[in-house]
């Protein structure tokens, strides 16, 4: 299976996240102590399209720093497991000061987005995009191209003098 979409078109591009994050200490914290920046949901809406865009930036970060953290994928099961009934589908590393394209797996019609920030992140600016262009996938493709090739060959059959 292989997508096809045009990805250069800006006006494909939806802008639905775009947030800058850091830790929150405790009251009478020691200044030098790093504390983490926690799992955070992407957007209230229910992505449908497996294609995201994301950038991540971190104006503490030092340049050669390159991982920003993980792009988690959670879809909704039929399972209830410690008061949850969602799973985690995929995972993705996410760099720093890099756009980035992801093709995520699509077994249910939506599913949400979440990310992890690396540990040792002070700050953290995140956008996401979702696709809203048009795409075709090449499977699709030629399965529709053999339902024509198998109609017309039934049509010459069909004809064929008895």
């Amino acid at each position: 299976m292989a997508l096809s979409a045009d990805l250069s078109n800006s006006a494909n591009w939806e802008l639905v996240f775009n947030q800058f994050f850091q830790p929150i200490p405790t009251s009478g914290a020691n200044p030098n102590t790093i504390y983490p920046i926690y799992e955070f949901p992407i957007s209230p809406i229910l992505f449908e399209n497996p294609l995201v865009a994301i950038y991540a930036k971190s104006p503490s970060a030092p340049p050669h720093w390159q991982f920003a953290g993980r792009l988690i994928q959670r879809v909704a099961v039929g399972l209830v497991v410690g008061g949850l009934n969602e799973a985690i589908q995929e995972t993705e590393t996410v760099r720093l000061n890099s756009i980035q394209v992801f093709n995520l797996p699509q077994y249910t019609s939506t599913y949400q987005l979440n990310f992890r920030v690396a540990r040792w992140l002070r700050d953290i600016e995140l956008s996401v995009w979702r696709y809203i262009g048009s795409q075709s996938d090449s499977t699709e493709n030629m399965i529709q191209g053999l339902k024509q090739d198998l109609s017309r060959i039934e049509f010459k059959i069909d004809n064929l003098p008895h």
